[in-house]
């Protein structure tokens, strides 16, 4: 141990000082160095941020091009273009022109009156549709000041029909939102300022898209927007400074270094408290060991010691007397398998989810197999002691209880056995006597049947059964005792009425049998009564509700109508005597006669049990109408029968078809568009996607989508991760999200830019709509821009380097003529003095000259 804290001091304090002065730094040039970087990286994410404006813009605008090129400026106009508004996150406005004439216009509030003008008599708008007309494709105007006050961006696309331009559909992005997407996510908006310049035949103009100003000394990042003619200026705002971390580093490593050495000089003194404290301590410890290992070894009741698995680290005397295994037995077995098998499962996990929780306190009883053997009945309690650092186990407390156990059961069983038939039955039962002079009284009741009835079990032996049936079922009642008692038969069953003690009635279904002795005597009948009182009352109540039901009702049987409800008259006009007991084939219109004869068919002789399906059922007047039919089987009077509702989807059937035509079209729509879309439920199965979006996948995927298959399972797995993680989000939050992906194919890449949609009804999210752009040609142009950006910074570096060292070879031929002519304009010479002076001057003024030339070719050859 060294023996100069002082020393140790000093030396760890200026080892940490130079470690945290270097790291320092090393970490100011860093951040130099980053702050270009993250300019230009910013830049980049700004002009993707910028051009996914424009991608919305050009997908609302396309689709209303579509739409338009398809079916004229449709009929509503406002609902279309509302539609087109809600699935887009920036356009705000819509309007179509023909011939320079605008025909219509979203939203009313503000661009209705722009109806019926002519925006060719403006020479600055003609000449943005003439653009847009040439490139033949979207082009991006402005930003302007726009007629009602507004700034923003205006994206027109011709509508080209026969090689021809017959309109143009304009959207709108104002400046506001451009500028809130335009807001670097979690950053300091302040930090980065963006500025759109859109050059003329005049001049360039610059759009701010920042609240703040740029600094005046800040370098910038150009990038070419070229949907419309736009460069994207980013520079740092105003204010901005390298990051103060590198000093606040600084003063750290110095406080550290402090520290670092204080601590080190504190440790070097405190061995010698901690090993006093040690030797204290195990004396202690010794002597708490041989004490509780004394009372545990003289112990009766076994102690075992088990480690977290519950295998044993430690067993009593009393252990091996109980079980008869040993220490090293024991520690060679699995503890579980000495379990008795049916218990051992419940064990096993009440040891892993109760006794091993810290500072758990468990009685539990088992049945442990004995050596020799037999199984054996023991009683203890755990103790969790993990924690305790005396003792790091859990602690099994024990003793043998197998003689009271053992015991404690044959007395149970003995009672059981004549009880538990009787009280603990959950219908009714009695016993009645048959003696003349009592016969019919009741001579022992159960809980249930007292519950049932009302009366207390005092109140019930008081009486018979025949002051509680009901006066109309007290003959059936009787005169099938009767025929018990003349020994024609042993049973008897019959629904019937008892009288509750509180008048009312409750239906009983009542089972008799007689008991005998020995010499087959009759000694007293047994009755076992079973409520079904509900049963009885919801049969009743059932045939109400089926005579006013909403909805039809049908009975079949032997292929004929046996019943039909109220509803099913009045909807179709008959009468009930013209359709009970009528074949059904006489209802059915004709084209679905062999889709019923089917199905009833497979419900009579192939036992399904529930059916479901659509008809069409002849009415009075011969006019057909949709029904939708939910049979099953019943049995009808004894007999097996078919039973179902009838709905009248007559309306519903029209109104789908509407429905069928409205999709087509919508399809072919979605079929058409160059963006690709794909639709999942919640969890995440495929539900639908346009052809776009599967002739994709199985370009970057290799193979194909399937509606109703389950996307993430589809995906490839590098990618199921975070994709799921995006849907879960916009599920949860109800909010859309746009990512970047990428697809690696035979060595080349696809980029896609994604949108992830919530789709909702009135009430929650029921899924999720994906729409992707392919942006991989977007890609590879920033790609490139960089490449150049970092070519041209390599090539200014290598300039300045060429000026540096030229600047001194310049200098010399410089300072040389400057001190000739010094000489000759103020020293009196003589003509030959001169002349020299003058031959001088030119000679240094050629050289000179052949430097400069030396440079030029130096800079165009680098």
């Amino acid at each position: 141990m060294p023996r100069r804290p002082v020393l140790i001091f000093i030396v760890v304090f200026a080892i940490s000082i130079t470690l945290t002065q270097f790291l320092a730094y090393q970490q100011y040039k860093i951040s130099k160095e980053t702050k270009w970087t993250e300019l230009v990286h910013e830049a980049a994410e700004a002009k993707d941020r910028f051009r996914n404006i424009l991608f919305n813009d050009i997908a609302a605008a396309n689709t209303l091009a579509i739409i338009y090129k398809q079916y004229g400026v449709p009929a509503k106009f406002d609902s279309v273009a509302h539609q087109i508004i809600l699935n887009s996150r920036y356009a705000e406005a819509l309007q179509i022109t023909e011939n320079g004439i605008v025909r219509n216009a979203y939203p009313d509030t503000r661009y209705k009156a722009t109806i019926g003008t002519n925006v060719n008599a403006d020479p600055v708008r003609n000449a943005e549709e003439a653009r847009a007309i040439e490139r033949k494709d979207i082009y991006f105007a402005g930003p302007r000041r726009l007629r009602f006050g507004d700034t923003g961006i205006l994206g027109k696309v011709p509508i080209i029909t026969d090689n021809k331009v017959v309109a143009v559909a304009t959207v709108l992005t104002r400046l506001p939102a451009i500028k809130k997407t335009l807001e670097p996510p979690g950053a300091d908006k302040n930090k980065f300022i963006y500025q759109l310049l859109k050059a003329n035949d005049k001049q360039t103009s610059h759009f701010l898209l920042s609240d703040s100003k740029p600094e005046v000394k800040s370098e910038h990042v150009d990038l070419n927007i070229p949907e419309g003619d736009w460069r994207l200026r980013v520079s740092y705002g105003r204010g901005y400074t390298i990051s103060k971390f590198p000093y606040e580093l600084s003063g750290l490593g110095l406080l550290f270094s402090f520290i670092a050495a204080l601590l080190a000089y504190r440790k070097m003194q405190e061995p010698y408290k901690l090993n006093k404290i040690i030797d204290e301590k195990t004396e202690q410890l010794a002597k708490s060991e041989r004490y509780f290992r004394t009372l545990i070894e003289t112990s009766s009741d076994a102690v075992v010691l088990l480690d977290p698995d519950g295998q044993v680290l430690y067993q009593s005397p009393s252990a091996e007397k109980i079980l008869g295994y040993s220490l090293a037995e024991m520690q060679q077995m699995n503890g579980l398998e000495l379990i008795y098998p049916d218990d051992r499962e419940e064990d096993n996990n009440i040891f892993y989810t109760e006794i091993r929780e810290p500072g758990a306190i468990v009685q539990r009883n088992h049945r442990i197999k004995h050596k020799n053997g037999s199984y054996i009945y023991i009683e203890g309690t755990y103790r969790n002691l993990l924690h305790d650092e005396n003792i790091k186990a859990i602690v099994y407390s024990y003793k043998d209880i197998t003689e009271k156990v053992l015991s404690e059961q044959i007395l149970a069983e003995s009672e059981n056995r004549f009880r538990r038939a009787f009280e603990d039955s959950a219908i009714g039962m009695g016993l009645t006597s048959i003696e003349e002079g009592s016969i019919g009284q009741w001579l022992k009741v159960n809980r249930s049947l007292c519950e049932m009835l009302g009366y207390t079990e005092k109140e019930l032996l008081s009486r018979t059964f025949m002051q509680i049936t009901h006066p109309d079922d007290l003959a059936r009642d009787l005169a099938a005792q009767d025929r018990i008692l003349q020994g024609k038969s042993d049973t008897y069953r019959l629904e019937k009425r008892y009288i509750h003690k509180d008048g009312s009635f409750v239906w009983i279904n009542l089972n008799v049998s007689i008991v005998r002795d020995k010499d087959k005597k009759p000694i007293y009948l047994v009755a076992q009564v079973e409520n079904i009182t509900e049963k009885v009352e919801s049969q009743v109540k059932f045939q109400n509700l089926v005579e006013n039901f909403i909805v039809g009702v049908y009975i079949l049987q032997n292929n004929k109508v046996v019943y039909v409800n109220p509803r099913v008259l009045e909807e179709t006009g008959y009468k009930e005597e013209d359709i009970i007991n009528i074949p059904y084939d006489r209802f059915i219109y004709p084209e679905d006669l062999k889709l019923v004869s089917d199905i009833i068919d497979r419900r009579i002789n192939q036992g399904a049990q529930t059916v479901r399906y659509e008809v069409r059922i002849l009415r009075k007047d011969g006019k057909p109408i949709w029904y939708e039919i939910l049979g099953s089987s019943t049995l009808y009077r004894g007999a097996p029968a078919l039973i179902g509702t009838m709905i009248n989807i007559t309306d519903r059937k029209a109104m789908y078809d509407e429905l069928i035509k409205s999709e087509a079209n919508l399809r072919s729509i979605f079929d058409t568009t160059n963006v690709s879309y794909l639709l999942l439920d919640t969890n995440y199965t495929i539900v639908a996607f346009n052809q776009q979006m599967r002739d994709i996948y199985i370009d970057v995927a290799g193979f194909e989508l399937k509606e109703g298959g389950n996307l993430i399972e589809m995906l490839l797995p590098q990618k199921r991760e975070n994709s799921k993680a995006t849907y879960d989000a916009v599920i949860r939050e109800n909010q859309s999200e746009d990512y970047e992906t990428t697809y690696e194919k035979n060595g080349s890449y696809q980029h896609f830019l994604a949108n992830v949609k919530p789709i909702h009804d009135n009430k929650k999210v029921i899924g999720i709509c994906i729409s992707s752009v392919d942006i991989t040609e977007r890609k590879n142009l920033t790609l490139d821009l960089l490449n150049h950006v970092n070519a041209i910074e390599e090539q200014n570096k290598k300039l300045r380097e060429i000026a540096w060292i030229q600047s001194h070879v310049v200098r010399a031929p410089l300072v040389r003529i400057m001190g000739l002519i010094d000489l000759f304009n103020n020293h009196e010479n003589n003509e030959m003095d001169e002349r020299t002076i003058l031959n001088y001057i030119v000679t240094s003024v050629n050289e000179l000259d052949e430097i400069v030339k030396n440079i030029s070719d130096k800079v165009y050859v680098n």
